[in-house]
């Protein structure tokens, strides 16, 4: 019968050593020694190393196999409702990540938009989007219960964005986006103050800004606004900002890039 070290065991597997005698602790594999008192293994130890690298790779917790493999809770029909039910939660990590991939692939969008609306614009319907925001903080409440109520909105990025609100809005400066059906779908919890930003025609750019602007956010919207009032178009009682991405530059220079929809009435 031929026999493996400890190192042919943790070179199959790709572990360390400790990790074999943790699984030589844990009852997994059972160990031998030769005659100079090094570790051996046999093909069966093999066996269960590889079958416990098959049940952990489908979410199985390790001692839920050291328990199936001892014997305990070892019938067909649990093995069988085991691999069930982890397949239902691979179906469900399956649509988390699509989910998540659509969310990257909306953003990477706007971000390829850079090139065209960056010093010009365009008449284009905006999206259908609700807003959320602290009445006088934008992004962050002092209040301990808002704060977890933000939390929330902060963990569904990159599905929720950061926004930047006109004061036309009658809101915050600062707050989150995200579009109206993906809310529900997320159930995000609502409060603190909300709208919903339906679609309207608007002017489209994509503008850059620093730290300094950040802070003064209003001026963030006057140079969109002036060329709307230069073309002789109608200012709507809706603009809005999304901020799509930041460029650091030497000295912590920041250069902030954010989507611009001002609202023109028609």
């Amino acid at each position: 019968m031929y026999l493996y070290s400890i190192t042919d065991l943790a070179a199959l597997i790709g572990c360390t050593t400790s990790a074999i005698r943790y699984f030589e602790k844990e009852n997994l594999i059972s160990v031998e020694k030769d005659s100079k008192g090094h570790r051996v293994y046999d093909i069966v130890d093999v066996f269960r190393l590889i079958s416990y690298e098959k049940y952990r790779s489908m979410g199985f917790p390790m001692k839920t196999v050291v328990k199936q493999f001892a014997g305990k809770e070892n019938s067909r029909a649990m093995i069988e409702e085991r691999e069930a039910h982890y397949k239902n939660k691979a179906l469900e990590m399956a649509a988390y990540y699509q989910s998540l991939a659509d969310a990257i692939e909306s953003h990477l969008s706007s971000i390829r938009r850079i090139d065209d609306l960056f010093g010009s614009c365009e008449l284009a319907m905006s999206p259908e989007m609700f807003v959320i925001c602290d009445e006088d903080s934008g992004w962050l409440s002092k209040n301990r219960t808002s704060q977890q109520l933000l939390q929330s909105w902060i963990k569904a990025m990159p599905k929720v964005q950061l926004a930047v609100l006109h004061r036309s809005l009658g809101m915050s400066d600062f707050g989150y986006l995200i579009d109206d059906s993906s809310r529900k779908v997320l159930e995000l919890p609502v409060g603190l103050m909300t709208r919903l930003l339906p679609s309207k025609s608007c002017l489209h750019t994509i503008v850059a800004v620093d730290k300094a602007t950040l802070r003064e956010s209003q001026t963030i919207f006057e140079e969109a606004i002036a060329y709307a009032k230069e073309k002789r178009l109608t200012v709507g009682d809706m603009a809005w900002g999304k901020i799509l991405l930041v460029e650091v530059g030497e000295e912590d220079e920041l250069k902030i890039f954010i989507e611009l929809w001002i609202s023109i009435k028609i």
